[in-house]
């Protein structure tokens, strides 16, 4: 009877464990593929709600739409459309749909997913040429009249851009010898920057200073329409108060408008041109006039196309009372944002005062100076070889005095970016700069905190994580212990910084795109020891490592068998012991 219980218990016993084998995989699901991000081209429609329609000219209630229409060609057999618009801390991005953005998963993920709708929805198959619309949401359809919600304020007049999104699956190769994993061709952004152009609903104009040419703050616009009633709008509220940039905005239908301006107290309205600082010219253009009616027609073959007139700009100048104190404010750095694109990365952003000087510098070393546009807003780039892994990028923002066309070196800012490794080799250290083995590696983003790729550290510590496994977006990687639970994070140039020995030893340079295909043989490195000094004979004649071979250790279907195995060799020898002991317990009773 006894034998029988111990049977039995070793039985559940087994069945338990692989049960909750079973429950702790499910919680653990397999880290999402690389993702590869092309550009497409996109322009301004306008529509009603059903969809885009040029032929909309709704001009007595303006209960028209805004659309982008956004094209491709040459795409893969399935792919999601994903918007990016810029945001104060980088690039926020949505495909309209929050279960898509948490299953693609987009990194970057906005928290209002429902600021647009793609017409079709996002995914989308069999479509090597695209032609999608995507709706942008700022008015309740069922209550027009009501005002455009707060948190859809934000994307009033920023840059955004498109893209079609799309899994970089490697292809396990077919042949017995061939060891390595073929991956899919890597074309990051393949049209290149010429064709990922931002779309941004232009500001319709600024207010500014006649003196110091300086931008004027919460200054309170409305529009009227021809007959100087009030106007109700779209994409923004009515009134409306300029920001840190001087800037205002009515997107307005076609028709006829008079701008009223509410004169902040210690300023008198001109449009006297020979009152103005001569080198407004630099920054400011169509000076508003006293009670003058501005015309906006569709007349033009390509506003025809679009249904949308093009922006009829307007400055609008302010005289201070006192001219020997006119407004002097601090720079502000309204936003910025940067993501790669093919050997390089761009960053783009706006600042809150027109040409500003943007200067990068990595240590003491300046790789290059841009300058902002009339309406503070930058977009450069630095090559991959321009910028070393191992250091942040320092962004140095100058104002620049419009009076006198001069930096302004007292009034800057600063901010450090981190990097945008394309690659990733080396082995992991922690806090202590000790080689930690065995460890999951994950690439994160920086903003949303989303596990774009999960690899694992083999016993050296060693690993390496392929071009297409990593997000074009600003990440940091997090290292976890699977056994002890315990994780610590780090930066990519602290990353490139402990691994820098290792790296000039064997030539790595991680600026530089890799794929992990057929027999790229990345090896181990050989044995590492604190303060990233190499020990030992390289050893080449080991197995390459890939994000995939250093991972796999054991498949979840592997794990199964192998405890069913130990489970049916438990119970044999258990059965084997009870019948020895049985059989002796035989012999001795004759």
């Amino acid at each position: 009877m006894n034998y029988k219980r111990t049977v039995l218990y070793l039985f559940f016993s087994a069945t338990l464990l692989l049960y909750f084998h079973g429950i702790v995989h499910a919680q653990n699901p397999e880290p999402p593929a690389g993702q590869e991000w092309r550009c497409l081209t996109q322009e301004s429609v306008m529509g009603t709600i059903d969809g885009p329609d040029p032929s909309v000219q709704q001009t007595n209630d303006y209960q028209w739409y805004v659309w982008t229409k956004a094209t491709g060609s040459g795409l893969p057999a399935r792919y999601t459309i994903v918007i990016c618009t810029e945001a104060t801390t980088g690039l926020e991005c949505t495909t309209g749909d929050e279960t898509t953005d948490v299953e693609l998963p987009v990194p970057n993920r906005s928290s209002t997913p429902d600021i647009l709708t793609i017409q079709g929805g996002p995914t989308r198959e069999n479509e090597d040429s695209l032609e999608a619309y995507i709706r942008w949401n700022f008015k309740d359809p069922a209550n027009y009249n009501s005002e455009i919600p707060e948190r859809f304020l934000k994307y009033l007049h920023v840059e955004k851009k498109v893209f079609a999104v799309f899994p970089a699956v490697p292809e396990v190769s077919g042949t017995g010898n061939d060891d390595g994993l073929k991956q899919a061709s890597l074309d990051m952004m393949k049209d290149g920057i010429s064709k990922c152009v931002s779309l941004g609903w232009d500001p319709e104009g600024r207010v500014f200073d006649a003196v110091s040419l300086e931008p004027i703050p919460n200054v309170q616009i409305t529009v009227l329409d021809k007959n100087k009633k009030f106007v109700s709008q779209i994409t923004v509220d009515n009134p409306t108060t300029t920001k840190v940039n001087g800037q205002y905005a009515f997107y307005v239908a076609e028709g006829d408008f008079f701008l009223n301006i509410a004169v902040p107290s210690g300023y008198i309205f001109t449009d006297q041109l020979s009152t103005i600082h001569p080198n407004y010219t630099f920054a400011y253009k169509n000076i508003y006039k006293n009670n003058e009616l501005i015309v906006e027609r569709i007349d033009t073959p390509a506003e025809r196309a679009r249904g949308i007139p093009n922006v009829e700009q307007r400055d609008i100048a302010l005289m201070p009372i006192d001219k020997n104190n006119p407004l002097k404010r601090p720079l502000e750095i309204i936003s910025h944002a940067e993501y790669r694109e093919e050997e390089q990365t761009i960053y783009m952003g706006k600042t809150s005062h027109p040409l500003t000087e943007i200067t990068f510098k990595q240590g003491s070393e300046e790789i290059k100076t841009a300058s902002a546009d009339k309406n503070g807003a930058y977009e450069t780039s630095l090559d991959d070889s321009l910028i070393q892994p191992g250091l942040p990028v320092q962004i140095i923002f100058t104002k620049v005095d419009l009076t006198t066309l001069k930096k302004s070196p007292l009034d800057s800012k600063t901010i450090s970016i981190e990097p945008l490794l394309p690659y990733l080799e080396g082995y992991v250290y922690d806090k202590n700069g000790e080689i930690s083995p065995s460890l999951e590696v994950s690439v994160v983003t920086t903003t949303s905190d989303v596990v774009m790729h999960t690899t694992r550290a083999n016993e050296d510590g060693f690993f390496a994580m392929g071009s297409q496994y990593i997000p074009p977006f600003p990440y940091y990687l997090k290292f976890r212990d699977p056994i002890k639970g315990t994780s610590f994070q780090q930066s990519t140039s602290n990353f490139a910084k402990q691994n820098e020995a290792y790296l000039k030893r064997k030539n790595v340079n991680l600026m530089e795109q890799k794929k992990m295909s057929d027999k790229n043989e990345i090896k181990t490195g050989g044995s590492a020891s604190k303060n990233n000094t190499m020990s030992g004979s390289d050893r080449s004649d080991m197995q390459s490592t890939s994000p995939q071979n250093v991972q796999n250790t054991s498949t979840p279907v592997q794990l199964q068998i192998i405890i069913i195995i130990s489970i049916i060799c438990i119970l044999g020898l258990v059965g084997g012991i009870i019948f020895y002991v049985k059989s002796k317990k035989k012999t001795s009773s004759f």
